[in-house]
């Protein structure tokens, strides 16, 4: 065997890389639930939902108090298996590592996944990077079919809901001119596992045939051992699976798009010695700032979008608009109070609807008024709001002086 194949392909396969998906089939003809509804049942066992629920909290409430001792071990690991590993302390270090591991590779061309690490990153990175959606590329396959009210989704028994999501390894393929960048659901410190849920094969296919594959995982995402990886990530697939059947796929990018199958037209393949090499990213960006804030439980998250699929804002946005109650919040800590305004923090009726679906009953109600009353503190709350404020405080009404 060439041995630059053979150093290419272990690289990739120093550490374990597991992606969970439901059925493609299922995900593409969006009939999702009705179908479970037929699996057969004999292999049906019942489980717990509030069970799950309870050892999420478990999992999470863990990881943090570990949090530090997580990312040392888990960058102890990585750099020992060779990994190329950098800790960033901002969104712009994370992009001034991504650059050079470019300039190096002398590669122009970007592509990413919908996680919503990685767009912390991306507003960071030089304008003469190019960078690629692939996951709103491959929502097209399902955009034109019927998408569900809330009270059209039919009750589906969460054994096969969980049963559903199955985990695969991945097929490495000979690398193309491109670098992949891709969040991390979940990432194990012990044994450097890390777990990847997708809806359309775009993460699958991006990491077997880029020629440099970066991997991003924030704090919160690092936990204990490869069972509580694994079982975070089935959860996130599981309880955000609502959001996907109703369309509420998350706000769409300004970035070109590219579909997963049109990759091996628009890039080349590499030519001579093969680099497919891999990094890792570990990203603070101001989240060791709220473990011992009053903000700290916002970390639980799973990032399933479970607060997505009952939030009334949702019917409202339009397409390529929304933001999720969480990416609000998750906004105000990352860009800053003013971003989180404009991107729609006063569009929130404050309902408490996604307090009720979150798995692990996050406040996010009190998290968004928080948020609100600094923006007030700052003067950056929008003007007609603070018109009604005044006219309560002067005329008694919202309405101001009456003739």
């Amino acid at each position: 065997m060439n041995k630059s194949k053979s150093d290419s392909q272990s690289q990739k396969t120093r550490i374990p890389i597991h992606v969970l998906e439901p059925s493609a089939n299922l995900i593409r003809e969006h009939f999702i639930y009705s179908k479970l509804r037929k699996l057969d049942d004999k292999d049906y066992q019942e489980i717990d939902i509030e069970e799950i629920k309870k050892q999420l909290k478990s999992i999470r409430e863990t990881s943090l108090k570990n949090l530090e001792s997580n990312v040392k071990n888990l960058t102890f690991f990585l750099q020992g298996k060779g990994i190329d590993t950098y800790n960033a302390k901002t969104s712009s270090d994370a992009a001034s590592y991504i650059q050079k591991v470019l300039t190096k590779a002398d590669l122009k061309n970007v592509c990413i996944n919908n996680s919503s690490v990685v767009k912390e990153i991306i507003g960071d990175l030089p304008k003469d990077i190019t960078v690629f959606d692939t996951y709103h590329a491959s929502q097209k396959e399902i955009e034109d079919a019927k998408h569900l009210d809330l009270w059209e989704i039919p009750k589906i028994s969460e054994d096969h809901i969980w049963k559903s999501f199955d985990i695969f390894k991945i097929k490495y393929k000979k690398p193309l001119e491109f670098a992949s960048l891709i969040g991390a659901n979940s990432v194990s410190s012990k044994d450097g596992s890390f777990f990847f849920v997708q809806h359309f094969n775009n993460i699958s296919s991006l990491i077997s045939q880029s020629k440099e594959t970066i991997l991003v995982v924030s704090l919160e995402k690092i936990v204990n051992d490869s069972e509580q990886a694994k079982y975070i990530s089935r959860a996130s697939g599981m309880f955000g699976l609502p959001s996907l059947l109703l369309g509420i796929l998350s706000y769409d990018t300004e970035f070109q798009k590219v579909h997963v199958d049109e990759l091996p037209k628009k890039f080349s393949k590499t030519t001579g010695t093969l680099e497919n090499n891999l990094h890792v990213i570990i990203l603070d960006n101001g989240r060791s700032d709220l473990v011992a804030g009053e903000f700290s439980e916002f970390l639980q998250c799973i990032n399933c979008r479970a607060c997505g699929s009952v939030c009334p804002r949702s019917l409202f946005m339009k397409e390529g608009e929304y933001r999720t109650p969480r990416e609000l919040v998750l906004l105000n800590f990352t860009s800053g109070v003013e971003q989180s305004v404009s991107e729609g923090l006063y569009n929130c009726s404050l309902c408490g609807n996604c307090e009720i679906a979150c798995p692990l009953g996050i406040p996010l109600p009190d998290f968004l008024l928080n948020i609100r009353n600094n923006a007030v503190a700052e003067n950056l709350a929008p003007k007609k709001h603070m018109t009604i404020a005044e006219n309560v405080r002067t005329f008694g009404n919202p309405y101001g002086r009456g003739d």
